[in-house]
């Protein structure tokens, strides 16, 4: 039986953009010999080395004018569960860009892992992916950062929603 984890952040970069930054990140840490895993406790973290593959594929869980996902399959140290199949998928929240990661996997050592994984072992893996995911964004946004510093707005800053609320009364978002 696969079990399915969700999570999802936003970052602070463009839409157009946010798919090419978190794949930047992806490739880098592949070239290096894969995604290194951080399981979350008491303070620290403790590396969990994983082999990746990734892929880029078109995203067909929406109507409207197609996505790109990105697929990464991780194979975790063998003790924690067979191969990690993670979705990354990217939507359009205003200014920003959405993300949503989806982990799918198959606990080990069967009935007896299944009882394993909903007693303690969802609760690492989404501590695992809240990680990963905090990573995937702060390099994203710390890229855009530096795309910001080196080409400013040609027009003058972007201005935000409260900003247009401020400057326009009866501006609204639909």
């Amino acid at each position: 039986m696969n079990t399915i984890l969700r999570r999802e952040g936003v970052i602070d970069c463009p839409f157009s953009v946010g798919f090419d930054y978190v794949e930047e990140f992806v490739a880098e840490r592949c070239d290096r010999g894969g995604i290194l895993l951080r399981m979350p406790l008491f303070g620290g973290a403790i590396p969990l080395p994983a082999t990746t593959c990734v892929a880029a594929r078109p995203d067909l869980s929406e109507w409207g004018k197609p996505h790109d996902e990105l697929m990464i399959s991780v194979a975790p140290p063998a003790s924690v569960c067979t191969r990690l199949e993670l979705r990354v998928r990217f939507r359009i929240a205003r200014l920003r860009t959405r993300l949503l990661l989806e982990a799918r996997y198959r606990p080990r050592f069967g009935e007896l892992g299944a009882l394993l994984d909903r007693a303690i072992g969802r609760h690492f893996l989404n501590r695992i992916l809240d990680d990963l995911l905090a990573r995937m964004s702060l390099a994203a946004e710390e890229r855009e950062r530096r795309y910001r510093i080196a080409f400013p707005p040609v027009f003058g800053p972007v201005r935000t929603d409260a900003a247009c609320a401020a400057a326009q009364p009866g501006f609204a978002l639909r």
